[in-house]
């Protein structure tokens, strides 16, 4: 009788002292501290079990600084531009000078709490001019360039020795998928740091000549390469040099994350994808075999019909990192 009175006593001094004691949790919004049993901060309101975003509700982690879906700031006590620390009544930042209330993209309309668009990667402020400057002076990122360049000649030489070899198309060699798509990307990389829009290439079609024409001399390249063999040896391994280089672009390590992001989004280059997509040009009726751009369009649509399809080309203009 004596151990279970003691054991209750034990258990109701416990609760007393967990209600006294405030556990050093801060809410991921505001900062204010919180204990392990509430569920929404008493300061903010923010949900504490299972995060949320105050502004729009999408689920977050305590050390999300954004809300991936609605872009707005997570943390109050620090900018969301360069990441220092504001007091609740600072309108603008005292070390970057930009609004706690976000920055509009002048080109996609997109309210923005980072210093590059998040939807066009647009600079918006003096920080994010300062980190593609810094991009265009980074000897990795000229380095990268320079490297895109030779790729572009060795291939260039490729089609010429294989042209000269075979009347198949030009093969480049056999790489892994990973620097396959590295090599589809390297020509947007010149196109953005030449500050150039990346075109899509067309087929040209075939012009009758005149019967007497000279011979063109042959295309001299700067790269001193004897054979097919050598060309795609130095082929792959300006592959692997690229993606090394590409790896070991990394920001400072004292930078905040907000100057982090910034690094990032300075090296992004756009990409132009371009995709077949089918079509429907014309449905043909069974009953009398017209062509109509609808069924509807037929007197006897019962009778059935099938579409005709055809091939278009979609482009899309993407941003993908260095």
């Amino acid at each position: 009788m004596y151990n279970s009175q003691q054991k209750v006593k034990e258990e109701v001094t416990k609760k007393q002292a967990e209600k006294q004691h405030v556990v050093a949790n801060k809410c991921p919004n505001c900062g204010y501290a919180y204990s392990a049993d509430d569920k929404f901060c008493s300061e903010c309101g923010m949900g504490l079990k299972g995060n949320s975003c105050v502004y729009c509700g999408a689920a977050t982690q305590p050390n999300h600084e954004i809300c991936h879906a609605c872009g707005r700031n997570l943390q109050a006590e620090l900018c969301s531009f360069c990441g220092g620390k504001m007091t609740p009544d600072e309108a603008f930042c005292s070390d970057c000078g930009n609004p706690r209330t976000g920055i509009v993209c002048s080109c996609c309309n997109t309210l923005n709490y980072r210093s590059f668009c998040r939807k066009c990667n647009t600079p918006l402020n003096a920080l994010a001019h300062e980190a593609l400057e810094e991009a265009r002076k980074d000897p990795k990122v000229q380095k990268a360039v320079a490297i895109a360049i030779e790729l572009q000649e060795l291939e260039q030489l490729l089609q010429e020795v294989t042209k000269e070899e075979t009347a198949l198309p030009p093969e480049l060699p056999e790489i892994s998928e990973e620097n396959r798509e590295l090599a589809n990307q390297y020509k947007d990389l010149l196109a953005t740091f030449r500050q150039q829009e990346p075109k899509s290439e067309k087929t040209e079609k075939p012009k009758v000549e005149p019967p007497k024409i000279e011979p063109k001399p042959p295309k001299k390249f700067t790269v001193n390469i004897v054979s097919k063999e050598e060309a795609m040896q130095k082929y792959r391994e300006k592959l692997d040099e690229m993606q090394a280089t590409l790896a070991s672009m990394l920001p400072d390590a004292g930078m905040t994350p907000q100057l982090q992001r910034n690094y990032y989004s300075a090296r992004k280059v756009q990409i132009l994808t371009i995709i077949k997509v089918k079509v429907p040009l014309y449905w043909v009726c069974n009953a009398y075999g017209c062509q109509h751009s609808n069924p509807e369009e037929c007197v006897e649509p019962w009778k059935g019909g099938k579409w005709i399809y055809g091939e278009r080309n979609e482009q899309t203009l993407t941003w993908g990192y260095l």
